[in-house]
């Protein structure tokens, strides 16, 4: 996995109002208001010096942690929910490979305990909010990761 550098310094995490405003003109309906509540007020957040991987991690990386680790259970839950209809993962005869067509795809359905064990697998850790909304909107502070235009196929609108 590719890691890349996020220099110390700070940066303003979350929304202000007029970043809202502009997000609801750019997907109008699509994106509901009450998603930004959490992310106001902005507010400057200062961070060392970090690294982290410029990509999610695939259904190929993630079922090779399960072909080794198991889908591990904790509190009636798993690393991975395979019931889900969004899971791209499956065990067939013993062995957890990526659907048909989804190897290179980012992993979904993965509970927190899942993402936290495969880190730690890796000799990796998750990062803050705070470093991933860092990471994600850059030095420039881009509404969303992949720039300041709504994309529909890369922004999550289910309620």
């Amino acid at each position: 996995m590719e890691m890349v550098f996020v220099p110390e310094g700070s940066f303003l995490m979350g929304l202000s109002d007029e970043g809202v405003e502009r997000i609801q003109e750019i997907c109008g309906s699509e994106c509901k208001r009450y998603t930004y509540k959490s992310e106001r007020p902005q507010h400057e957040v200062y961070l060392d010096a970090y690294w982290i991987d410029r990509t999610e991690v695939t259904n190929a990386m993630y079922a090779s942690f399960l072909n080794q680790m198991g889908n591990q259970t904790f509190d009636n839950g798993y690393y991975i929910w395979l019931l889900e209809e969004w899971s791209k993962i499956e065990n067939v005869e013993g062995e957890w490979i990526p659907k048909s067509g989804y190897a290179d795809h980012p992993v979904e359905a993965v509970s927190w305990y899942g993402a936290e064990a495969y880190c730690a697998w890796t000799g990796r850790r998750l990062p803050t909010e705070a470093e991933w909304e860092k990471a994600a909107r850059g030095e420039d502070g881009r509404l969303f990761p992949w720039g300041n235009d709504f994309n529909r196929g890369l922004f999550n609108t289910k309620e």
